[in-house]
């Protein structure tokens, strides 16, 4: 599928992973400060148009993790984001005595904001993090495609698991009857920024070759975001609308339920490895 004049989404013929024929690796371009806070409607590759608006919508729409922690932690926990942007998600952690939080986090905004929430926030690429800490729960939405090397990443969070412990996964789901209607014109088409693109299928399988067991694997095809983002979202896609959406501007901040092109939620367990 040609995305523009200088990038095309290949197909593996053996496993049907899709992926970005030219991947980009100039993350300090194209992960900018105004990649989070771009109020206007060109050429933002991904960004957002003001993600301080975001916090409600971010916890409540990757509830499926943040319950599963409150639900499976008996004592005391360490949860990783990897990618937290203003550490929303984590957030909802710090009335939670027993749940400490850290995260990974490259640009110098969101490192900013974050530090204010989330207990330790690392400035750097994940690729370079270190640490000798094991985590119990290692969480990374909408992160996964946009990396170069997906097993490799897989591989390193299963490092910095405890054995039987978890990682938890949003991701768009390219597997989706609105992929093959809309092609490059899906929602989550974002040849700037994101890398690869996975369906259950090629999910499941790299996980399974990065020593993880699958617990859990759906397809969500509802976000929750403000009236302001869906609009603009909307506007981008469909520049003929525009005017139309205005209309809807006394919403803004009101945080709905948005139908989207599928997103897979994945909550995968790191296999023990028997000793020899």
């Amino acid at each position: 599928m040609k995305l523009n004049d200088e990038q095309n989404l290949m197909k593996c013929t053996d496993c049907g992973f899709l992926f970005n024929n030219r991947q980009r690796i100039d993350f300090d371009v194209i992960y900018p400060d105004s990649y989070f806070e771009k109020d206007n409607e060109v050429g933002h590759g991904g960004g957002f148009y003001c993600y301080g608006l975001l916090c409600k919508s971010q916890q409540m729409m990757y509830s499926f993790a943040s319950d599963f922690i409150k639900k499976t932690t008996t004592g005391k926990a360490t949860v990783l984001e990897l990618g937290c942007s203003f550490g929303f998600f984590l957030e909802q952690f710090k009335t939670e005595g027993a749940i400490s939080t850290e995260a990974v986090e490259m640009n110098k905004l969101a490192v900013k904001h974050a530090k204010k929430i989330v207990g330790r926030v690392y400035e750097t690429p994940f690729d370079s993090f270190t640490t000798r800490k094991k985590y119990d729960y290692i969480v990374f939405f909408e992160f996964l495609e946009h990396v170069l090397e997906p097993k490799k990443t897989l591989e390193k969070v299963g490092e910095l698991l405890k054995d039987d412990r978890y990682a938890m996964i949003a991701t768009p789901d390219a597997g989706t009857i609105w992929f093959k209607l809309l092609g490059k014109r899906w929602s989550s088409i974002h040849p700037a920024v994101h890398n690869q693109y996975f369906t259950k299928k090629t999910i499941r399988k790299i996980l399974e070759d990065s020593n993880y067991e699958i617990i859990s694997l759906k397809t969500s095809h509802f976000l929750w975001a403000d009236i302001y983002h869906i609009r603009k979202r909307l506007s981008e896609m469909f520049p003929s609308t525009k005017l139309f959406w205005r209309l809807f501007s006394f919403l803004d901040h009101k945080v709905i339920p948005f139908f989207n092109g599928g997103d897979l939620r994945v909550i995968a367990r790191k296999k023990a490895i028997s000793p020899r």
